[in-house]
């Protein structure tokens, strides 16, 4: 047999060989086509997968942020009730402490006013420990306000000094309320929760004019120290109030809606009072005044300003409100990105599936379409075969 005859041999029978491959039409090699197919399809979708597995684990991770976040805005606003009843508790204790203790009435209120701030601290673990300015290790507050208040009936403390404690806790406790927040960004939450500060400390400022006033109303004067303290607590309300309203424009807003509608009789009579504790001569004429007369308007003077200071309170209250609305959004956000990334990831990957699936089958069919060609083709042959070999005989 020549060359030429072998490799015509060898061509026809890899030729008849990859045929029969090709025409195969067997449940495996139809099982081995469709994973083939998908192969093609598998590298795409694990990079889909690995792409939407980071964004939902960002999501997911904004989620949880989100939940901690309002969190600590929570107790950081339980911590701003305990600082209001705290500053309460400061002026009463100014009234009671100018009645020398005689005052069953003072007394009286004093204890009511405790009980609310116990109310408050209530609202936060009761182990919290926090760290006063000034001290190098931190101490549980109830300790802390239980000690500050033993002082102060047992009378073992002046009155400038009690003042003093009592804005130091507060202070710490402004201090310690932002430092436990921890949100996500420093966007807008971050600049509400800057004002809702500030305006703490104004109302402490305020607060604190608060306890002096009404005991300069019961004594008829300041001596040069108060007298100076008082004025630079004034400059220092309109400082913060000027802060937080640069940072939060709509308590700006709230704040002055909340003033109107006491038709700006309360500013009124603010400064009225305020002009009267600056008024070099109201000593004379308070020297004529009764007792009870003092006290009265002591009284008179700590409701008016207690009235002022609630709008303010009002005022960090809609801005806690305002700030868990954002959170709640960033946390509404997170989860529909959740949702979407999930049902896009799975939806592409069974449409990818799917399609190589679809395209594995139209393969098969095609070569079972081939397979009965050529199963035609050979009878139609071995027929041809049959009539010429009948034809030769």
């Amino acid at each position: 047999m020549s060359l030429r005859s072998l490799q015509s041999a060898f061509s026809d029978q890899e030729q008849r060989k990859k045929m029969k491959e090709l025409t195969n039409t067997s449940k495996q090699t139809k099982i081995k086509r469709i994973i083939r197919m998908n192969l093609v399809v598998v590298v795409p979708i694990i990079s889909l997968i690995a792409m939407a597995a980071i964004l939902l684990q960002n999501a997911l991770t904004t989620q949880r942020d989100v939940k901690n976040a309002r969190n600590d805005v929570e107790f950081a606003l339980s911590v701003s009730a305990i600082v209001s009843a705290l500053q309460v508790e400061r002026g009463t204790s100014a009234l009671y402490m100018s009645s020398n203790s005689a005052n069953i009435g003072e007394v009286a209120r004093v204890r009511d006013v405790r009980a609310s701030t116990d109310r408050a601290l209530r609202m936060i673990p009761a182990d919290t420990a926090i760290l006063l300015r000034g001290d190098n290790h931190t101490r549980p507050l109830v300790e802390i306000v239980h000690e500050l208040r033993d002082d102060v009936n047992g009378q073992r403390i002046v009155l400038r000094e009690m003042v003093d404690r009592y804005t130091n806790l507060d202070h710490s406790l402004l201090d310690y309320s932002v430092a436990v927040v921890d949100l996500p960004g420093k966007g807008m939450p971050w600049r509400v929760v800057v004002a809702i500060n500030t305006l703490s400390r104004a109302s402490d400022s305020i607060g604190i004019q608060r306890a002096l006033g009404s005991t300069f109303y019961v004594t008829c004067s300041f001596d040069r120290a108060t007298a100076e303290w008082f004025a630079a607590l004034e400059t220092a309300y309109q400082t913060y109030l000027t802060i937080s309203f640069f940072y939060y424009e709509d308590g700006r807003r709230f704040y002055e809606d909340q003033l109107a509608r006491s038709g700006n009789s309360l500013s009124i009579k603010i400064n009225s009072m305020k002009g009267v504790i600056n008024d070099n001569d109201y000593a004379e004429e308070c020297s004529g005044f009764s007792q009870s007369k003092r006290e009265n308007d002591a009284t008179y003077w700590f409701s008016t300003l207690t009235l002022y200071i609630d709008i303010l309170r009002e005022v960090r209250e809609s801005a806690g409100r305002d700030i868990v609305r954002i959170l709640d959004r960033v946390s509404g956000d997170a989860a529909q990105e959740v949702t979407i990334y999930t049902s896009v990831t799975v939806l592409v990957s069974l449409a990818s599936l799917g399609l190589g699936v679809l395209y594995a089958n139209s393969v098969n069919k095609m070569t079972e379409d081939i397979k009965a060609f050529s199963d035609k083709v050979k009878e139609l042959i071995k027929s041809h075969h049959a009539c010429a070999v009948k034809y030769l005989q």
